[in-house]
This record gives structure tokens, sequence and C-alpha cells, in this order.
């Protein structure tokens, strides 16, 4: 998509130090021949930057050597999804799912039965829920070098929420009964089931769950579950721990999990030791007096995004960054609306934000705006589309070109 260019954009700074990270100019732009797609989709994987453009054509830009490496065209593409471990991208269109090799592009299978949904990478596998030709849904397994499917799980009665983690795929029914099963994705073979009232997602070797507490029709407690994934097991329960029963959680690789109801609190619990490491009441912190719309996980801090005010018509959004063991506020910003609301994305010591005409870079530790991309609410570079690489961030420009910034 192209942005549209506003005027009188403000971008409010409070309390920041001075910038750590240098400023930051684009280190290479590749040519492409044609504008982006009205419909823009992109997939990263290893060096290989793929982006489709507005003639249904997917381009591969090797982001080490900075040129293009191969090109196709679909009709009617509606996701790229790149599996690095196999050197797989998959391709999906109206009709099926193609399979191409990511580094050359060349064709591994075509099954124009597959159209997955909330679908996951285990080891080979790809997993999601398909309908089959008796308009049947289902959990399929999916071997992404040959395209065969391996089995398949009848979910018509499940729903479609399910989650993976380690080697094993976790169904939960949630509309007839409160059920959660664990299917090994290697061999099919169903590990357990367990009554659960909910599950709120699945990482660092653990399952997160809810179960009613106490309460009557009107008001419940839940208790916080951290389940095994292989049998099942409640490895520990934090009683009384929330009255809502949607809580957000985000798995933080230094053994953290940290969980928010969205409006009263921000809490922590270490899924080692499985201790509380911090609870933060969210009445107490000036920087979010309208709740916490979702949390991003930086090397140094946890980054709470909100709304900045209660006015529809500014759209500011607001980012607060936290102490990763304390839930100490560190700095907070004000910045203009995002191409996809409440998206930021963090590379190294940057907090990368897109908004409606280009990108901010943030210093993760300091708050300070260290680069922006607009100039007179004109984009000087970028468009859409960031991937994020282990050096770079990525993006198609809006004449179709593709950039990145090097660190």
């Amino acid at each position: 998509m192209r942005f549209a260019c506003i005027a009188a954009l403000a971008l409010v700074l409070m309390g920041a130090a001075a910038a750590s990270v240098g400023p930051l100019k684009p280190s290479w732009t590749v040519r492409l021949p044609n504008a982006p797609s009205t419909t823009p989709l992109s997939a990263l994987s290893g060096p290989n930057y793929f982006v489709n453009d507005i003639n249904g054509t997917v381009w591969s830009v090797d982001t080490l050597t900075h040129e293009v490496k191969w090109s196709l065209r679909w009709d009617d593409l509606s996701a790229l999804v790149a599996y690095p471990l196999r050197d797989v991208l998959l391709v999906q269109v109206q009709e099926g799912t193609w399979a191409v090799k990511g580094t050359t592009g060349e064709l591994l299978w075509v099954n124009n039965t597959y159209q997955l949904t909330a679908a996951a990478a285990v080891d080979k596998w790809i997993v999601g829920f398909n309908t089959n030709s008796w308009q049947v849904s289902g959990l399929s397994c999916i071997d992404v070098t040959t395209g065969k499917q391996d089995w398949w799980f009848n979910a018509a009665s499940w729903g479609q929420t399910f989650f993976t983690v380690g080697g094993t795929a976790l169904v939960v029914n949630q509309s007839t009964v409160n059920l959660a099963m664990a299917i090994d994705v290697a061999t099919a073979k169903t590990l357990w089931q367990k009554p659960v009232y909910s599950v709120l997602g699945a990482g660092n070797g653990l399952i997160v769950a809810l179960n009613q507490a106490n309460g009557s029709d009107f008001l419940f407690t839940y208790d916080l579950l951290l389940m095994d994934p292989a049998t099942g097991e409640t490895a520990a329960t934090f009683k009384n721990f929330t009255q809502s029963d949607s809580l957000q959680v985000t798995f933080d690789p230094n053994g953290s999990i940290v969980l928010t109801d969205g409006q009263t609190f921000i809490a922590a619990v270490d899924s080692v030791s499985f201790t509380r490491r911090f609870y933060v009441n969210l009445a107490n912190v000036e920087s979010l007096p309208f709740g916490v719309q979702s949390l991003v996980i930086a090397p140094t801090a946890i980054l709470a995004i909100s709304n900045a005010n209660a006015s529809s018509q500014s759209q500011l959004f607001n980012l607060t960054s936290m102490s990763r063991t304390t839930g100490e506020v560190k700095w907070t910003v004000n910045y203009p609306p995002t191409t996809a609301a409440h998206t930021v994305a963090v590379l190294g010591k940057l907090v990368i934000v897109p908004n409606l005409i280009g990108y901010v870079a943030i210093d993760a530790e300091t708050g300070a705006i260290v680069y922006k991309n607009y100039r007179d609410g004109v984009p000087v570079e970028f468009g859409t589309q960031m991937q994020l690489s282990a050096n770079a961030f990525v993006a198609q420009n809006p004449d179709g070109s593709v950039s990145a910034f090097e660190f």
C-alpha cells in the first residue's frame, strides 16, 4: 500500500535522554519494475526477502548481494509463508498452495486442496487447519518438502484454536466443552487430553492456561496454570490470578511469561522457578491511562503499546518502556498512527515504529528518536512490508523498490 501524506504531524518525546545509536541511512536499494501490490505480502527466509507487486509477481531479493534472485507470477495471491529451516516458500492462492525453493524459485510441489489457516512450522512439517473435500474442518500435518499430508485430525467440533510448542500441537476446544488435547506432530499420537477453561498460549517450554477458580454467573476469578506440554501435568498454579478470561501472554526469552488483561495490570512470572517476578497496577502508571493494547519484548525492556489519549480523532499511540525484571517505567514516547495499529518491531537496540508516512527508529534504551524517514509529511525512504533479519530491516518503498538498513 502507498502511504497517505498527512500534514501537521507531531511526534512528542517525553523524558528521553540523548541517543546512544547513531543516525540511520539506507544501506542499499534494489529497483523493481512494478509498483507495490494493493494487497502487499512479504516474507523473509535467511537472506532472501520475498515481496509481491501489483501484477501478482513475487520477487526474491538477496539481502547479502543486493540483487534479484528470481521472480514468479501467480494469480489471486493470498499469503506468503517462509520456512527457513527447509528453504521453502509457501505461496497460497485461491486454488491451493504452491511450494518453491526459497533460494532458487524451483517448484517443489503444488496441491490444489490445501488452504491452511493458523499454520505453524514444526520441524519439517506445517500444521494448520484445512477443510477437506467433504467440507469437514480438520487439523492437517503436511511435509513442507514433499507436499504430502502425513495425517489429518477431524476438528469439526473443536473450533480453530491451536498452539505449537516443541514437537507438540495443542488443539483447543472452547466451543462446546473446555478441553485441550495435545498431539505429537511426528507420530500423530494423542499425548493427553485435559479440561481447561482456556489456553492463552505456549512458549518457553510451557503451556499457559486459565481455570475458573470461583465466582458467580457475573464475576469469576481465574487461576493461572503453567502446564507441561508433553504430559499435560500442571507445573505451577497461581491462585486467583485474574478476573479476566482474555489475558494477552508474551514470552520473554530471558525466562519470563508476561501477561496483561489490557486494563488493570501487567505481570511477569518466571517460567523456571515458577515465581512471580513483578505485578504492575496500571492505575499507578501515569503514561498508560487508557490501558495496554499489546506487549513487545525488547532486549532490555518490555514495551507496552497503548492509545495516547481518549480522542479517536488524534489517534496518537503511546510506547512505554518497562524493566524486564521489575516492571519499572523507563521512558515513554507518543507517536503518530501506524500502518497496522499497535505494531512495532525490535532490531537490536532499535525499536522500529511504522506510521502512516514512513518509519521512526527509537533507541530502545533511552527512548530517543534516532531516525525518521519523512520530511514535511512526505516519505523520504521506505513504504511497507518490513521484515527483520539478523543485521537489518528490509522494506518495500512506495515506488516498488526494496531498501534496507544494516547494522
